[in-house]
């Protein structure tokens, strides 16, 4: 045999990089599917070519590795010996998935039962979305407002259209709601009713306004309030004197990469004030239906990480937990499964949790992996959108998140 030549490996080379390039095309216009072929995305069912995957993505990344940082609830379990002289406040962010109280009710009562507390915590001036916990309802003008009209308010996240022009001071539920009848005449007296609809929830003995000073607020009693004034409002406190509070704030559409777009000295405040010790951020899920790769993948988690820094710089007394995404559906070729890049990003949250000395929580993981959302469904833990879970199945993961939270205790 003929040895071979240097231009012969050369032209093997070429070759070869043609043909890759050639698949690549095809896998993108759907053709290797129509052929029963193989595209790169099943390749993540492979817990092998997911280690491999990683490896080259940290490789190539621009930034450099950083160090695992150890991660405890320590300042959190320590606060907690302390409640009946000294309120711990729990402050639970996240997406939809959050909506309507949905788990955070659920770890609110675990807590409150255990260490003491009442109350719902913070709730926005105006609730669009009803939650399971409390009733409430805005006047002005003597006229109910109804999900559209009354005061202006500005969100930090959402369509553009409704941030600020003035200044990032949107507080700690990330909106704002701006008493000013300059903007909606009658938006300088507002009267707010709160009803919980539950007798747990109905025993918290004072609430607290969160606002400019030009804002004051007149109770009858703790189910109506007046707010007179012109200036902004970022919320009131349903609460006790004592015990744990959790605060519910949920942001629909949120991908949880805008807090670095909130005022700082607005939120430093708020967590100081409050004793904030534990924050909950349960993010990552709005992201993944815009993600086609890896490379997406790794902009979103390095953009989440940035939260992360932000938030330990505005609360260096708080720990920090963060809840990855669940197990979502789509369709592949007629069929209902896993999301491919969901356990991908399970697994860069994880590693982004030890570079910034977090813990995390994996949902994808507490639900049972791969097309576990079909087993939920099955069950009637999980909606027909294969991606929310219903009452029941919030119920649940927060069941398995307190599990996971106690743990941490005796480590």
């Amino acid at each position: 045999m003929r040895p071979l030549r240097p231009w012969h490996i050369v032209l093997f080379i070429w070759i070869t990089l043609g043909i890759l390039f050639t698949l690549g095309k095809l896998d993108n216009l759907g053709t290797l599917d129509n052929l029963g072929f193989l595209g790169p995305l099943d390749c993540l069912e492979s817990p092998a070519s997911l280690d491999t995957l990683d490896a080259f993505v940290l490789i190539t990344s621009a930034e450099p590795l950083e160090q695992t940082q150890e991660a405890s609830l320590n300042r959190f379990f320590m606060a907690l010996k302390t409640v009946s002289t000294d309120p711990v406040r729990v402050v639970h962010f996240g997406d939809s998935q959050i909506e309507q109280d949905r788990i955070s009710m659920t770890l609110r009562r675990h807590w409150q039962s255990r260490y003491g507390g009442s109350g719902l915590g913070l709730v926005p001036v105006m609730q669009t979305v009803g939650t399971y916990t409390l009733y409430q309802t805005l006047t002005m003008n003597n006229k109910p407002v109804l999900g559209t009209g009354g005061p202006q308010r500005y969100f930090v996240y959402g369509p553009r259209s409704l941030r600020r022009e003035d200044n990032n001071r949107y507080g700690i539920m990330g909106q704002v709601t701006v008493m000013n009848d300059s903007l909606v005449k009658g938006s300088e007296h507002l009267t707010l009713t709160f009803k919980p609809r539950k007798e747990w929830d109905n025993r918290y003995t004072r609430i607290r306004l969160w606002a400019d000073s030009t804002v004051q607020m007149e109770t009858t009693d703790l189910h109506s309030v007046v707010l007179r004034g012109r200036g902004d409002v970022y919320g009131l406190s349903l609460e006790s004197e004592t015990g744990v509070y959790v605060d519910n704030i949920p942001m629909r559409g949120s991908a949880g990469t805008m807090f670095v777009n909130s005022n700082k000295d607005l939120l430093s405040t708020y967590f100081k004030e409050t004793n904030t010790r534990l924050i909950i951020l349960q993010f990552g899920g709005n992201a993944l239906p815009n993600i086609q790769d890896y490379s997406a993948v790794t902009a979103t988690v390095n953009a989440l990480k940035n939260q992360v820094l932000y938030l330990q710089a505005c609360a260096p007394q708080a720990d920090i937990l963060f809840v990855g995404p669940s197990d979502m559906l789509v369709n592949d070729r007629g069929q209902m499964r896993s999301d491919p890049m969901v356990p991908y990003m399970d697994m860069q949250l994880e590693k982004m949790a030890m570079r910034t000395g977090i813990l995390y929580f994996s949902t994808y993981q507490a639900m049972g992996g791969e097309n576990a959302m079909l087993r939920w469904q099955e069950q009637g833990l999980a909606g027909d959108d294969g991606i929310h879970f219903t009452k029941r199945g919030a119920d649940l993961i927060a069941e398995k998140l307190i599990d996971f939270i106690n743990s941490q205790l005796t480590n």
